[in-house]
């Protein structure tokens, strides 16, 4: 399946840079990020990219780093993840820059929602070699949020659901959508 082969790709990237940041790590060091995450552990987002990762980091950096993930609600509602890190509640966060549009504008061209970049064209902004979005990103929310992010998955577009059949424009009329950020 593609999508295996992207998150396989981005697990591959993410742990080829923490093995080169823990390499040299001292055997007796060991670290234990509690992180919060956006959905629940039902949800396939959770399942198909959370533990992949945190086993992976756990794997690569030889048991010094592991990732206690809690499922939303358990730190903080999927909306205010963000603040929990702030607020040292949380040491991470697993979440959309979608959710936090409101504390930077900016952050609502890293989401992956309807009308933003498709996972496909995702990859080549983030991995591009002559200064990709991954060193954009990370510098953009440095400076103006005090963040150190990485890649951690980017699921398929959402999708939208209705009651009633959407075929053409004029289906829309007097529809109400609820959904996060500025996009809509």
């Amino acid at each position: 399946m593609y999508t295996d082969k992207i998150v396989k790709g981005v697990l591959a990237a993410v742990a080829f840079a923490l093995f080169a940041g823990f390499a040299s790590a001292p055997a007796s060091a060991k670290t234990k990020w509690i992180c919060t995450h956006f959905v629940p552990k039902t949800s396939g987002f959770y399942k198909y990219v959370t533990p992949p990762f945190t086993d992976a980091v756990k794997h690569i950096t030889r048991g010094e780093v592991e990732i206690d993930c809690k499922a939303v609600g358990i730190i903080a509602p999927g909306f205010k993840g963000f603040d929990a890190v702030m607020e040292g509640l949380a040491d991470a966060q697993h979440t959309t820059t979608l959710y936090i549009v409101n504390k930077h504008p900016a952050n609502s061209f890293y989401a992956n929602h309807p009308g933003g970049m498709p996972v496909e064209a995702f990859f080549m902004w983030w991995y591009d070699p002559k200064g990709g979005g991954k060193d954009f990103l990370t510098a953009h929310h440095r400076e103006a949020m005090g963040l150190q992010s990485w890649g951690q998955g980017v699921p398929p577009q959402e999708v939208w659901l209705s009651h009633t059949p959407i075929t053409k424009p004029a289906d829309l009329k007097g529809k109400k959508f609820r959904t996060a950020g500025v996009w809509a």
